[in-house]
């Protein structure tokens, strides 16, 4: 786990601006957040989420974090995801429909929701709901879902790798080192992003 506190300090640093004279931390702050923001939209950030999957019920909510879904499997199984215009299509009364869950759409005003397609007409195991018990059976009847998520919702702590540390602290200091000003230095702008987006790409591989 990593703080923002720690990135700003390390961004001081390579800014040789340590007692935050030049740059304050809320500047540096938001160019952190916003390097964070750009790794979410790539996609390097990812979560493995377990929900227990509930007669009657389709719509699942998923932490606000929530970018994308890579993958939701229910039962074990994997869904496949379709459109509400599909559906629609092929059946009328797929928003009715019960039984074993075989596909999910995503809500357009809730991108962190996703409904599952049947209705499931069974409430699935909730064992991980207990600590301190054997995770058994967590997929019967559950939902499993592979997200992208943007860390930077969270708390003033997020869980970031040490790669991903150094890609965003290279991305801030190279914005704040080119942003115009008597401070600017172009040649350590144009480095520290070049750094940056070796490593994304040696990610991206």
């Amino acid at each position: 786990m990593t703080t923002i506190d720690t990135l700003i300090a390390r961004c001081g640093t390579l800014l040789q601006d340590s007692t935050q004279e030049v740059w304050s931390a809320a500047t540096i702050r938001v160019q952190l957040l916003e390097a964070i923001a750009q790794l979410a939209r790539q996609q390097l950030f990812g979560l493995v989420v377990w929900q227990q999957g509930v007669s009657g019920t389709s719509r699942y909510v998923f932490a606000d974090t929530t970018i994308e879904f890579a993958e939701v499997l229910y039962n074990g199984k994997g869904l496949r995801p379709v459109q509400d215009e599909t559906l629609t299509r092929y059946q009328r009364n797929w928003e009715t429909q019960t039984g074993p869950p075989a596909c999910y759409t995503r809500i357009l005003e809730a991108p962190n929701t996703v409904r599952v397609v049947p209705i499931p007409t069974v409430t699935g195991d909730n064992t991980p709901v207990f600590p301190m018990v054997p995770l058994a059976n967590i997929e019967t009847n559950n939902l499993i879902a592979y997200c992208w998520v943007n860390p930077q919702e969270d708390a003033e702590t997020m869980a970031l790798l040490d790669v991903l540390e150094d890609i965003v602290v290279y991305r801030a200091v190279a914005v704040l080192k080119g942003n115009p000003g008597e401070y600017m230095d172009k040649s350590q702008s144009v480095c520290y992003d070049q750094m940056a987006t070796m490593l994304t790409q040696l990610l991206l591989r």
